[in-house]
């Protein structure tokens, strides 16, 4: 769920637009599609989509075997069970996707120019060009990922990580796609939310450390 993160750390200039798709077009597919991103090209190992793709598999093998990783989601976790939201079953992962969510909120807060480039650099690329790359690396449902790519860009929903309520939100949906279909009640809600501020200084704290 750190797509604004992906985008930040390994970005190049404005107008790489395939490339910059590429840095979470693994995410992407299998969120928009179910399809998980195979490293193995059927067609071009230097399309640039391939090479924004290949760039965040690099990132997340760093950053998950990164000390940073295991210390703030145990920190994250901690706080999580000192409040009701405890009860949200597989803390780790509630804390592995809140420590994304948290990254890239920072980012934003930071300079929110970030995410306008971000947004602008995904409006620029041609639907033709990912149709193409579908066909050519025998990828299916390329109509359903370009419509979903074009809700995602139109409805901006990574600006709503600036909202406090809007993150517990967001982490209910993740929780839905991984088969776990209870709406969380307000009690849970609010201690999400009651928790952010510790969850994002203790972030901020230790992102220092993180190269």
């Amino acid at each position: 769920m750190n797509f604004l993160s992906h985008f930040h750390y390994d970005r190049k200039d404005s107008g790489n637009s395939l490339y910059h798709l590429g840095l979470v077009f693994p995410d992407f597919l299998k969120m928009l599609t179910l399809q998980r991103f195979k490293p193995e090209p059927i067609y071009d190992t230097q399309h640039p989509l391939y090479l924004g793709a290949m760039k965040h598999i690099e990132r997340d093998g760093h950053f998950h075997s990164h000390a940073f990783f295991d210390d703030m989601c145990e920190k994250i976790g901690g706080i999580i069970d000192e409040t009701p939201a405890k009860s949200i079953p597989k803390t780790w992962f509630l804390a592995h996707i809140l420590l994304e969510m948290a990254i890239d909120r920072l980012l934003m807060e930071e300079n929110i120019s970030y995410l306008d480039e971000f947004y602008a650099e995904l409006e620029g690329v041609k639907e033709d060009e990912i149709k193409m790359y579908f066909e050519h690396n025998k990828l299916s449902k390329a109509d359903v990922f370009t419509e979903k790519l074009n809700k995602f860009i139109e409805h901006k929903w990574l600006y709503k990580y600036l909202e406090d309520d809007m993150l517990p939100k967001s982490l209910n949906r993740v929780y839905f796609r991984i088969g776990f279909t209870e709406e969380w009640n307000k009690e849970t809600h609010q201690a999400l939310i009651a928790s952010l501020p510790s969850v994002l200084q203790t972030v901020k704290g230790g992102l220092k450390d993180y190269r």
